[in-house]
């Protein structure tokens, strides 16, 4: 069965806005730069439920569809603060060619000044009291300065952000913050189109079953051409246009307000920036209050999700946590060029980048370049859908994982295995002084501050950086470590990978070699093949290998 008859299953789903945008090629926006921000997991306030997919899929749309180029535009959704903000709008800024437009996003949190007279877009490490939230934001009345001081012939803000102070799940940000006096958005922006999620005094919500904002996904589902009515271009203007009328349809039950709005001058609203895909949009009556509740409370159990698969398979409630089905294998998104390499008809799929050594996917016989188009025959569009996927099927259940390899389709038969849990705590270290070899003889400590690999012959830092850095910054850090003699680097992609480890639960890596070891982000000196402003990561939470912008902060280990 090809991939074009796989999506034809999956027609009666809700339509994606993170995938699938065709690779522009004719008319390139080679002169346009972007920031995309999307904050989720703030430090000291609510989070904002599903912003860092917002930004993903919002970038998505602007090097794929757009064609801006990708070492143009400034993806910002790993925790990023007012000055990473500000220096990625002064960068851009720079960049954008005269006759090009300039792009900025943000999802996250927004909220009025302590004065009432200026709207914030609130950075990661505001707390909840307004001189905080004040002096830890971008203010509005800044953005606009930097972006009319830009060469743009066009300025397009997207703020999927409401400014009354409240968040996405409908709490304050912080108390004794005045609301918002009303204002037109962004006032002063010259050459600018402005579109906003909602009014000042409504909360720019989630839409729980598409696992965006509800805001962006109806905006990209109209840039894709859901409301298009003949086959030329996709305005602004027109986007917008079925992005509000969805929402009122959506929202029509009386759930909740959301009014999103937009301003500009009209010649430039109706510019066709985009061609759009010509996609068919959910049917709106049957989505009429799906988007209306805020999230439960963090401590309430929620009630399992829809069966992405069969009825056997649903996450299973074992002492208080949820066990997740695991296949052990790091994947990344196909793009259209690593598509055309493999011999896929298209760029649905989930492509194996690693297949973790000892885990189910290795034992079935994965490798790496497989393209997974299938879960029991149920097609797996995304690498989020493989994910999510395989999660809810039972520790220990086989499933057929349809692949193609080498530009033909096989089936290959897993054993699920269980998915280390983020939320679980890392295994105790043991009471006892370790020994020379710490897990199957495959880890030495020379001190107590290095550790050696039997298997590799590399040497690894025991500890981590005391602070997350850029990746300028960490390979920096790595090379100027002078600990037990210096020659330290930070470790390529692979090597960083050979690390990963299938037994312990709760992290991947071994606990006792290397203890305090977060499940998190960490570089790796491999850059994004032919993107000088991306560079691989290892996640050591579940073995997940992706790349990352590198000027947001991960973590660092180094390695000689």
């Amino acid at each position: 069965m090809t991939l074009a008859l796989l999506a034809l299953a999956l027609s009666s789903a809700l339509p994606s806005v993170d995938d699938g945008w065709p690779e522009t090629v004719s008319s390139p926006a080679s002169q346009d730069a972007a920031v995309v921000v999307g904050i989720e997991k703030y430090a000291f306030v609510s989070h904002v439920p599903f912003a860092a997919r917002d930004a993903y899929a919002f970038w998505s749309f602007l090097v794929f569809d757009r064609g801006v180029p990708v070492e143009r535009v400034s993806l910002l959704k790993e925790d990023p603060a007012k000055e990473e903000i500000e220096e990625a709008v002064r960068k851009r800024a720079a960049q954008v060619g005269p006759g090009g437009t300039l792009w900025f996003y943000f999802a996250g949190h927004g909220a009025p000044d302590p004065s009432g007279q200026d709207g914030l877009l609130v950075g990661v490490d505001a707390k909840e009291t307004p001189e905080s939230v004040a002096a830890r934001s971008v203010t509005r009345g800044w953005l606009v300065r930097q972006l009319n001081a830009s060469r743009a012939r066009h300025v397009v803000v997207v703020l999927d952000a409401c400014f009354s102070g409240r968040g996405r799940a409908g709490g304050e940000i912080a108390r004794g913050l005045r609301p918002l006096l009303p204002l037109v958005a962004l006032a002063g922006l010259t050459r600018g189109v402005i579109l906003t999620g909602a009014a000042s005094d409504q909360m720019s919500g989630p839409f729980d079953r598409a696992r965006h904002g509800l805001f962006t996904y109806f905006l990209l589902g109209g840039l894709r051409g859901w409301g298009q009515k003949d086959s030329g271009g996709v305005t602004l203007e027109a986007a917008y246009q079925y992005a509000r009328t969805a929402m009122e349809v959506v929202l029509s039950s009386g759930g909740r307000e959301q009014t999103p709005g937009i301003e500009g001058p009209a010649a430039a609203k109706e510019l066709a920036l985009v061609r759009g895909l010509g996609e068919k949009g959910p049917p709106l009556p049957s989505l009429v209050a799906e988007a209306g509740e805020a999230p439960p409370p963090a401590e309430a159990v929620a009630a399992p999700p829809p069966n992405l698969i069969d009825g056997r398979f649903r996450p299973q409630l074992i002492t208080g946590h949820v066990i997740r089905g695991w296949l052990g294998v790091g994947i990344q998104r196909l793009t259209p060029d690593l598509a055309t390499l493999l011999g896929v008809g298209g760029t649905k799929g989930a492509l194996v980048a690693e297949v973790m050594r000892g885990g189910p996917a290795a034992r079935a016989g994965f490798k790496s370049g497989d393209v997974v188009v299938s879960l029991n025959g149920t097609p797996v569009n995304s690498p989020s859908e493989l994910t999510r996927g395989v999660a809810i099927v039972g520790p220990g259940s086989k499933i057929a994982v349809g692949i193609v390899r080498n530009g033909k389709l096989q089936t290959l038969s897993v054993r699920v295995g269980e998915r280390p849990d983020d939320g679980m705590p890392p295994p105790p270290l043991a009471v006892a002084a370790p020994s020379p070899n710490l897990i199957d003889g495959r880890y030495t400590l020379p001190s107590e501050r290095v550790v050696y690999d039997t298997q590799t012959g590399l040497t690894w830092q025991r500890a981590i950086a005391p602070e997350k850095l850029n990746w300028s910054d960490a390979k920096s850090y790595c090379n100027a470590l002078r600990l037990a003699g210096g020659g330290w680097r930070l470790p390529s992609k692979d090597e960083l990978f050979s690390l990963v480890q299938v037994k312990s639960l709760g992290r991947t890596i071994d606990t006792v070699a290397f203890p305090d070891t977060p499940p998190d982000w960490f570089w790796t000196s491999s850059p994004l093949a032919g993107y000088s402003s991306y560079a691989w990561n290892v996640y050591f939470g579940d073995g997940y290998v992706d790349y990352l912008d590198v000027s947001v902060t991960n973590r660092v280990r180094c390695v000689r």
